[in-house]
């Protein structure tokens, strides 16, 4: 009667045989309907982007030894979002033109790990692995909102680790 959940995610490793995929997934304009706003006002269908794409890969260092495996994904999404801001009333603010109706938000997203796991010896062994993530965003969130007024969030996080296993 909790909420809860545990999670255990084991990535390749150790194999003599070189291996990997890619994969990519592409959306554009052409494909999206028009926003209720933009079709109230007769505004013309705003931009959206999104492209997601990567691939993992794998093989040995040294054969029945030492392995490696890394995977990377990269994120780029250009989304508009609508400030319900006209045109009359952006000239009555003074506001240029690109701050009126839909603003388009950005989020670009990258993700990558490596390791290298080394057999030390029949019963001992060694793994080196590293994890970043990169995120860089730029949206509106809020009505009335202008390029000006987006949040501008931008982070990356690191982690390396070291595991002996005897």
């Amino acid at each position: 009667r909790a909420i809860g959940g545990i999670v255990n995610a084991v990535t390749n490793s150790g194999t003599n045989a070189m291996s990997g995929s890619g994969y990519g997934y592409f959306r554009d304009t052409s494909l999206n309907s028009q926003d209720a706003l933009s079709k109230q006002r007769g505004a013309p269908k705003s931009e959206l982007q999104r492209q997601l794409y990567g691939g993992p890969l794998g093989g040995p260092i040294l054969r029945d030894r030492t392995f490696f495996f890394g995977a990377v994904e990269r994120l780029q999404e250009d989304t508009p979002q609508d400030n319900n801001i006209t045109a009359e009333n952006g000239q009555i603010l003074g506001l240029p033109a690109e701050d009126v109706g839909a603003v388009t938000g950005t989020l670009r997203d990258t993700f990558a790990m490596g390791k290298v796991n080394h057999r030390l010896s029949q019963n001992h062994s060694l793994q080196l692995g590293y994890v970043m993530t990169k995120d860089v965003n730029a949206s509106t969130f809020s009505s009335f909102a202008t390029r000006s007024r987006r949040s501008r969030l931008s982070s990356t996080d690191q982690a390396y680790q070291a595991q002996w296993t005897g």
